[in-house]
């Protein structure tokens, strides 16, 4: 089902955020409740996310730069507290750029040149991006959870 929101949120159910060349809207979400369609373009839902997770954008990414040392197609942790990672498939400012959530992924395929990614849901989505590519970022993405996950496991682990 597709629907046409301008009050888009990012939650536990967004699997993926397009840019959409389109004169009313300027995001395509795919959300295990169906296609929205957002008047925000994918960086001001994202931006939105952070400070809805209780960050800046550009907090999250200074703190994933200086505990991971991953310096390009930086993983944001959307929300720590709900374990919302979000990847990119490009340089997020790019057009082509998609934003993959982490924990909806099934798997990656090779396909030519490109990939598909297979959701749990068993919905797939082909992307001109190679498999290397998209490894590499689901990689980068588990490393990120892994390092941030650290203190909140130990601090939920004696009751803080």
């Amino acid at each position: 089902m597709k629907r046409y929101s301008d009050g888009y949120e990012i939650s536990k159910g967004t699997m993926a955020i397009f840019s959409a060349a389109h004169e009313s809207y300027g995001s395509k979400i795919l959300d295990l409740s169906g296609e929205y369609f957002s008047e925000k373009i994918p960086m001001e839902l994202i931006r939105s996310g952070c400070l809805d997770g209780g960050s800046t954008y550009e907090g999250r990414k200074k703190a994933v730069i200086y505990h991971t040392n991953i310096c390009e197609k930086i993983p944001i942790p959307i929300s720590l507290l709900e374990n919302i990672y979000a990847f990119p498939t490009h340089a997020p400012i790019q057009f082509e750029n998609v934003w993959i959530f982490y924990h909806h992924v099934k798997e990656i395929r090779p396909f030519k040149n490109k990939s598909i990614v297979v959701f749990k849901n068993n919905q797939t989505l082909e992307l001109g991006v190679s498999f290397y590519v998209l490894k590499k970022q689901i990689e980068r993405t588990a490393y990120c959870e892994f390092r941030f996950s650290q203190g909140r496991t130990y601090n939920e682990g004696i009751g803080l």
